[in-house]
C-alpha cells in the first residue's frame, strides 16, 4: 500500500513552514471538532479523520521526526513499509478516564464550557463546547473561541448584551483554566482524537478580535453621545398668548389653535411668575428648544 502522506492529510506543501502547518492544524481541528457542523464535514467520521489529523501534525511539526518521514516518503513510497513513530502514535488501547482530557487523555483535566456567538444582523447563533479538557487543549479552544466571539458576536441588534455575556462567561472559565497545573501524558495508551495536547495559539492580545471590541465600544459610545439625544430630545413649542395647548399632566405636548380640543390656553407670557394675570391656574417654563427659552407661561385651564 502506498504511504500516508502527511502534506496532504494536513493540506498543506511539502516545504511549508511550521507556523503553516500549525495553522492549518488548528484549522481542521476546529473544524473536526464534534459541536463544530458544516457542509463540508457532513458524514464525516471525525475521530478517525482527527486520528489522522493528529499523527500527521505530530510528525511534521517535530524536525527530527519530519527529517524521518521526508527520507521514508521519497525512499519508500512502492514498500507500503510503516515507520516505527507512526506506528506507536496510531493504535491505543483504551478510552480516556475520568480525569483525563477528553482531546488528548493529558491529566489533570476539568470540566468546561465555553461558547462562541455569531451575530447575523436580525438573529443569531452559539456555538456551546463543553467537556473535560486538560488546560494545553482548552487554553487552544478558548483563544479561538473567544476571539472569534469578539470578531463576530456583536453584529445584531441585540447581540451586542448577550455577547457581553458570553464573553464573561469564557473569561471566568480562562481564569480557572490559568490555575490548573501543566498537563502530564498518561502511562497507559488511550484511545484519543489527539495523541498530545493542543498547542495554545497566540495569546489574545495578538489576535484581531481584542482590538476590535474597543473600536465597536468607542462607535457606540459616540452614536450614543452625539445621536441618541437628539432621538429623545423635547419638541420646541412657539407659545403666544391667545393659543391654547395640550397636556399629559403638567407636561405640555402641543400647542394648537383653541379651536381644536386642548387643555388650557395662554393668557399672557412673561419673564417671571409675578407677572401672570389673576386668572392664571397654571405656568409652565418654556424649556431649551422652545421659542422663549426661560420664560413663563401662564394658562388658564377653564376656557
Amino acid at each position: 500500500m502506498p504511504p500516508p502522506n502527511y502534506y496532504e492529510i494536513l493540506g498543506v506543501k511539502s516545504d511549508a513552514t511550521n507556523k503553516e502547518i500549525e495553522s492549518r492544524y488548528r484549522a481542521l481541528a476546529l473544524e473536526l471538532h464534534p459541536d463544530w457542523h458544516t457542509e463540508a464535514n457532513a458524514g464525516v467520521d471525525k475521530r478517525a479523520k482527527m486520528a489522522e489529523v493528529d499523527v500527521a501534525f505530530k510528525t511534521l511539526s517535530d524536525p527530527t521526526t519530519r527529517s524521518a518521514y521526508n527520507g521514508w516518503l521519497t525512499l519508500s513510497k512502492d514498500s507500503g513499509e510503516t515507520p516505527e513513530f507512526v506506528k506507536s502514535q496510531s493504535k491505543f488501547a483504551r478510552a480516556p478516564a475520568a480525569t483525563e482530557c477528553m482531546f488528548c487523555a493529558y491529566s489533570p483535566a476539568i470540566e468546561i464550557t465555553l461558547k462562541r456567538e455569531i451575530g447575523m444582523v436580525f438573529r443569531r447563533r452559539r456555538i456551546r463546547y463543553h467537556g473535560l479538557y486538560c488546560r494545553d487543549c482548552a487554553m487552544a479552544l478558548f483563544r479561538d473561541t473567544q476571539n472569534a466571539t469578539l470578531l463576530s458576536g456583536w453584529w445584531g441588534i441585540f447581540c451586542a448584551p448577550v455577547n457581553v455575556g458570553t464573553v464573561v462567561s469564557n473569561y471566568r472559565e480562562f481564569k480557572r483554566l490559568r490555575e490548573m497545573a501543566e498537563p502530564t501524558a498518561p502511562t497507559v495508551p488511550v484511545t484519543v482524537e489527539r495523541v498530545t495536547p493542543a498547542p495554545v495559539g497566540k495569546p489574545l492580545v495578538q489576535r484581531s478580535g481584542v482590538w476590535l471590541t474597543p473600536i465597536f465600544v468607542a462607535a457606540l459610545l459616540v452614536y450614543g453621545v452625539h445621536y441618541l439625544p437628539r432621538a429623545f430630545e423635547r419638541q420646541g413649542f412657539n407659545y403666544q398668548v391667545g393659543a391654547c395647548v395640550t397636556m399629559n399632566a403638567s407636561d405640555v405636548t402641543g400647542v394648537v389653535s383653541c379651536a381644536q380640543t386642548h387643555n388650557a390656553k395662554i393668557v399672557s407670557i412673561g419673564a417671571t411668575q409675578t407677572e401672570c394675570p389673576g386668572d392664571t391656574t397654571q405656568i409652565v417654563k418654556e424649556h431649551t428648544g422652545d421659542a422663549q427659552p426661560g420664560d413663563i407661561a401662564c394658562l388658564d385651564d377653564t376656557q
